[in-house]
This record gives structure tokens, sequence and C-alpha cells, in this order.
């Protein structure tokens, strides 16, 4: 069985401080990143605990089922 998980990579942030959301997939102890090619700013564009962009981020409900979608896929 696999377990999926948004992660921020925040080692690959850009110049303007945004970092890329990924999709993490563990299966048989094989650890998988997709990238999701959405960039958001940690505290203010991210909710941690409930992985979801915060309403300040543009198109929030639609980025929130783009994620949802791709989370439920993996």
């Amino acid at each position: 069985m696999a377990s999926a998980k948004i992660v921020l990579k925040k080692d690959k942030a850009n110049t303007n401080g945004e970092v890329p959301l990924y999709i993490r997939i563990i299966q048989n102890r094989q650890t998988k990143f997709t990238s999701l090619g959405i960039y958001v700013i940690p505290g203010e564009n991210w909710n941690e605990k409930e992985s979801k962009v915060t309403s300040k981020y543009p198109n929030s409900t639609r980025v929130n089922n783009l994620i949802a979608t791709k989370l439920s896929e993996a």
C-alpha cells in the first residue's frame, strides 16, 4: 500500500522566496517526488496543517481542488 503527502521543497526556493509543491509517494519503502508546478510562499500562502493554500493565494479554490485531485490520483 502506498502513502501520499503534499510537501514543500524548501531547498528549491526561487528568488522571490516561493517554494514548489510536490507530492511525495512512498511505496515499498521507495520514495518518489512529483512536482505539481505550483509555487507558494511558505508562511503566507500555505497552511501546513491542512496541506492547502490559503485564501490569499490567487485562485485558491481552483488550486486546492487541483491538489486534492492529484493527491487522490497518487
